[in-house]
C-alpha cells in the first residue's frame, strides 16, 4: 500500500476556482485516503518548496547554535506549556522507548513582545508568516472533509475559529534531527518513537532525506518519502474520535538510519487543534466515544508525551504490543503500561546462613495490615504518598521488632530487597518523572531509621555498638578498590580489542591527523568527532595506563575541549555530557531552585544566610547560565561543603600562565576569571594543577568540562564535594549506578547512594509547587 497523492490545483490557497464536479472529485479523493491510511498527499497547495526551504534554513541557523544559548527559550521559560525550544531526548513520543533522537522549537505564540532567539534575525517574522500560511490550507481541507462526510462544510471549520490565538493549541514545529550513528543509540531508540497525532489534522514538510514510515492497516510500516513541492497531511486523535472512526488516525515514526548514514534531517509539521473550549462529540450523531474537552484531552497527552518513565528490559516486545493496540477503531495510541520489573531476592545457601540471618530472609511482609489505600497504589505502579510510605514502614518496623530487637543493616537490606522486589515501580525514586535509583536505598535508610527513633523512645540509654562498616569497596586490595571507582557508572572503561578494521598503525595515524586539526583555526569537526570516536579505544589504555595529563594534553588535545571530551564521555558512559545536562536543568533545575528558597531556607538559619548571600551576589544578572551557578551555589551551601574545591578565583584578565597553581586543588577545578561566577565572562579548567582549557565561553560549558573530567581521567570526586558532585551526576547527567561510589575512599561507611544526596532527592521528590 502507498500513501495516495492528491492535486489541489484549482483550490490552492491563491485561487478557488474549481467546478462542483471537480470540487466533489476532490472530496471523494481525501475521504479515500483518510478511511484507508490516514495520509495523503497535497500537492499544488500554494505553499510552495521555496517557502519550506526557507523556514528550514532559518530553523537550521537556530538549531546550530550552542545549548546554552537555546537554554532560555526553553518551553518552561513561556507562559504558554508549548511555545519554546525542545532539547534532545526531551521528548519520547513512545513512552516504552527512550528519548527521541530530535530536538524542536514549537511556535505557539505569535506576538512580537515575548522571547525570541535573538541571534537568528528574521526567525520570528520567517515562522509567523508560515504559521499563517498552514492556517489557511489546514481551514480550506477542513471543510473539504466536512463536504466529504455529507456534512456541513462549516462543522469542522467553526470549532478552528481561534488559530494563532491563545484560545487554541494549535502549534508550528520546526523539527531537526541530527546526525546518529545507529550503534551509539540506546536500546531500542529512534528519532522519532511510534505516536499518532494528537488533534485534528496535521500537514508535514519534510526535507530530501525523508525518513517517516506509517504504519498501515495490514500492520506493516510503509515509507512516506519526500516528494518536493507536496504537503503530508494526516488524521489525528480527535478527528478520528470526531468521525466515530470513519477517518483513521494511524500510528507513525521516523527510525534511525542505515548504518553508515549520518545525515541530518528536517521537518516542519503544523499540528491542527480544534480551539479550546469545543466539546467533541461524534458528528454521526451517535454516542461511540463520550463527548471531551478539546483542551483536557490535549493536556493529558502532552503530559504523556513530556513524562519521563523508566525503561522496561523487554523494549522489543513492548513496541509490538504497543503497534498492536492501535487498531482502526481505537480514538488514538493505546499505549500499554510497562510490566513490572522481576526481581528476586537474593538467596542463600543455607549451609552459610546464620539464625541471626534466618528470620529476616523467611520474614513474611505484613501486606494485610497495610491500608487499603495503600495496596491500591502499589497495585497500580503509583507512588504512594509520603503519610502512605511512613505508614507503611511503621507497620513493617513493628512486625520486624517482634521478631527481633537487635536488627542490623542486613536485616533492613533483605527487608527491603523483598518489599521493592513485589511493588518496583512504586517504590522506585523519581524526580519530576525521571527515575534517579530503584528505591532500595532509601526503603533502607528509612527502615533503619524507623529502628533508631524507635530504640530511642524505648530505651533510657543506648548501648555503644561497635562500628560495622558495609561499603562495597571494603576488604578489598587498594588496586580493585581503585577499579571500582574507576569503573563507577561506566560501560566501556577498559575495551579489550581494536574496533574493527583498525590496528595500532591506524590508531596512531589519527592521533596524528588529530593533533595536525588541533593546530588549525577552524578544523573540520566532523572529522574530528569521527577521529576521536575511532580512537576511543587507545584513548582508554593511556588513561588506564596511567598516563599523565600533561602528556595526554599533548597526545590527545581534543580530549579537553568540549567536542572531544563530549564524545569520550559519551562511549565512556552512554551519556551525552552537555545534551544530557541542559535537558535535565530543563526539566528539573527550577523545582530544585524553587524548592531550595522556599522549603530548604525554613529548615536552616545557616543555609537562609547562604541564599541570601548569593542572591544578593547575583543582583540583576538574569539568564539560563546564572540559573545554573546560582543552582550549584546552592547546593553547595545546602551540603555545607567548600567552594573553594570547585572554584578558584583570579582576576578577569589572567593568563593561563599567571594562575598560581600550588593554590588549586589537585581535583578537576573550574578557574573563575572574576570576582564571583556571575560577574565573569571567561572560565578556565585545570586538573592535576594544569591549565587544560585557558578560554571556556559559558559556565556551563566550564562546569560540563570539569564533571566530564572526573569520569574521564579515572579522577574520585573529592571528599570535600561529595554529596554536590553526586547529587548533579544523578539529577543532572543521569548517571544512576546502583552499587559502589566515585568518592575518595573514607573510613565512614555509606549507603550505595550518599544519605544527603538520598534525603534531598526524596525530598525534593515529594515536594509540590504550590
Amino acid at each position: 500500500m502507498e500513501i495516495p497523492i492528491v492535486n489541489f490545483e484549482g483550490y490552492t490557497l491563491e485561487e478557488s476556482n474549481i467546478s462542483s464536479e471537480d470540487l466533489q472529485k476532490l472530496c471523494n479523493s481525501l475521504k479515500t485516503a483518510f478511511t484507508n491510511v490516514g495520509f495523503v498527499y497535497l500537492k499544488n497547495t500554494g505553499i510552495t518548496q521555496h517557502e519550506v526551504n526557507e523556514v528550514m534554513n532559518i530553523s537550521k541557523e537556530f538549531f546550530d547554535l550552542p545549548a546554552e544559548m537555546k537554554l532560555p527559550l526553553s518551553r518552561s521559560t513561556y507562559s504558554d506549556p508549548n511555545h519554546g525550544w525542545v532539547s534532545l531526548e526531551r521528548e519520547r513520543l513512545n513512552p516504552q522507548r527512550p528519548g527521541d533522537l530530535k530536538e524542536a522549537f514549537n511556535t505557539r505564540l505569535l506576538q512580537s513582545d515575548i522571547k525570541w532567539p535573538e541571534n537568528v534575525p528574521g526567525f520570528r517574522e520567517k515562522q509567523v508568516s508560515f504559521f499563517m500560511r498552514c492556517k489557511d490550507l489546514s481551514l480550506k481541507v477542513l471543510k473539504l472533509m466536512g463536504r466529504s462526510l455529507g456534512l456541513d462544510p462549516d462543522v469542522f471549520v467553526s470549532a478552528h475559529k481561534c488559530i494563532g490565538t491563545d484560545k487554541n493549541g494549535t502549534t508550528l514545529r520546526t523539527l531537526y534531527y541530527p546526525p546518529v550513528q545507529s550503534d551509539h543509540a540506546k536500546e531500542g531508540q529512534l528519532r522519532c518513537g511510534e505516536h499518532s497525532d494528537y488533534g485534528s489534522i496535521t500537514l508535514l514538510f519534510q526535507s530530501p532525506e525523508g525518513g517517516l514510515e506509517v504504519l498501515s492497516r495490514s500492520g506493516e510500516y510503509i515509507s512516506a518519502p519526500y516528494i518536493p513541492g507536496t504537503a503530508l497531511l494526516n488524521i489525528a486523535d480527535l478527528m478520528q474520535r470526531w468521525t466515530s472512526d470513519v477517518f483513521i488516525s494511524a500510528i507513525h515514526r521516523v527510525p534511525l538510519p542505515p548504518p553508515g548514514n549520518s545525515n541530518t534531517r528536517q521537518s516542519l509539521a503544523f499540528f491542527v487543534h480544534p480551539d479550546d473550549e469545543v466539546l467533541i462529540t461524534c458528528c454521526d450523531g451517535s454516542n461511540k466515544y463520550p463527548p471531551i474537552n478539546s483542551v483536557d484531552y490535549l493536556m493529558e497527552r502532552f503530559k504523556e508525551s513530556y513524562g519521563r518513565q523508566t525503561q522496561d528490559s523487554s523494549t522489543s516486545s513492548s513496541i509490538q504490543e504497543f503497534a498492536s493496540s492501535h487498531r482502526s477503531a481505537s480514538p488514538g495510541p493505546s499505549s500499554s503500561s510497562q510490566p513490572l520489573s522481576s526481581i528476586s531476592a537474593s538467596t542463600r545457601s543455607s549451609s552459610c546462613r546464620s539464625p541471626d540471618v534466618d528470620w529476616a530472609d523467611n520474614f513474611n511482609i505484613p501486606w494485610k495490615k497495610f491500608p487499603e489505600e495503600l495496596i491500591q497504589f502499589l497495585e497500580r505502579g503509583k507512588r504512594p504518598s509520603p503519610q502512605m510510605r511512613r505508614e507503611m514502614v511503621r507497620i513493617v518496623v513493628c512486625d520486624m521488632m517482634q521478631k527481633s530487637l537487635h536488627i542490623s543493616k542486613r536485616h533492613t537490606t533483605v527487608v527491603a530487597k523483598n518489599i521493592v522486589a513485589k511493588y518496583p515501580k512504586s517504590l522506585q525514586d523519581v524526580v519530576t518523572g525521571d527515575m534517579i535509583g530503584s528505591g532500595y536505598d532509601s526503603l533502607v535508610k528509612e527502615l533503619q531509621n524507623r529502628i533508631e527513633n524507635t530504640k530511642h523512645s524505648t530505651t533510657a540509654k543506648m548501648r555503644k555498638r561497635k562500628l560495622h562498616t558495609e561499603s562495597d569497596t571494603d576488604e578489598m586490595p587498594p588496586e580493585k578498590t581503585a577499579a571500582i571507582q574507576d569503573t563507577y557508572g561506566c560501560i566501556k572503561w577498559d575495551l579489550k580489542f581494536l574496533p574493527l578494521g583498525e590496528t595500532a598503525e591506524s590508531q596512531q595515524g589519527s592521533r596524528e591527523k588529530l593533533q595536525s586539526l588541533f593546530k588549525l583555526n577552524a578544523p573540520n569537526q566532523d572529522l574530528i568527532k569521527q577521529l576521536t570516536r575511532a580512537t576511543f579505544y587507545t584513548q582508554r589504555k593511556d588513561i588506564n595506563n596511567g598516563k599523565e595529563i600533561k602528556y595526554l594534553l599533548e597526545d590527545w588535545p581534543f580530549l579537553f575541549d568540549e567536542i572531544g571530551m563530549a564524545i569520550h564521555f559519551e562511549e565512556l558512559t552512554g551519556v551525552s555530557l552537555k545534551e544530557t545536562f541542559i535537558r535535565n536543568v530543563d526539566l528539573t533545575g527550577e523545582r530544585l531552585l524553587n524548592y531550595m528558597k522556599t522549603v530548604a531556607v525554613a529548615k536552616s538559619k545557616r543555609f537562609l544566610q547562604a541564599v541570601a548571600k548569593i542572591q544578593l551576589m547575583r543582583g540583576e544578572h538574569t539568564g539560563s547560565s546564572e540559573d545554573v551557578m546560582e543552582m550549584v551555589l546552592l547546593l553547595l551551601s545546602y551540603f555545607d561543603e567548600k567552594k573553594d574545591v570547585m572554584f578558584s578565583y583570579v582576576e578577569d584578565t589572567c593568563l593561563a600562565g599567571e594562575v598560581q597553581m600550588d593554590q588549586v586543588p589537585l581535583t578537576p577545578t573550574i578557574i573563575v576569571c572574576g570576582q564571583s561566577c556571575y560577574s565573569a565572562r571567561r572560565w578556565m579548567l585545570s586538573v592535576d594543577r594544569i591549565i587544560v582549557q585557558d578560554s571556556i565561553p559559558s559556565f556551563i560549558s566550564a562546569l560540563c568540562l570539569m564533571f566530564g573530567s572526573f569520569y574521564c581521567f579515572n579522577i574520585h570526586y573529592p571528599a570535600g564535594l561529595a554529596s554536590t558532585l553526586e547529587f548533579l551526576q544523578r539529577c543532572f547527567f543521569s548517571i544512576n549506578p546502583e552499587k559502589g561510589t566515585k568518592v575518595e575512599k573514607t573510613r565512614t561507611s555509606c549507603l550505595h547512594v550518599n544519605n544527603r544526596v538520598l534525603t534531598l532527592i526524596q525530598d525534593l521528590s515529594e515536594w509540590r509547587t504550590q
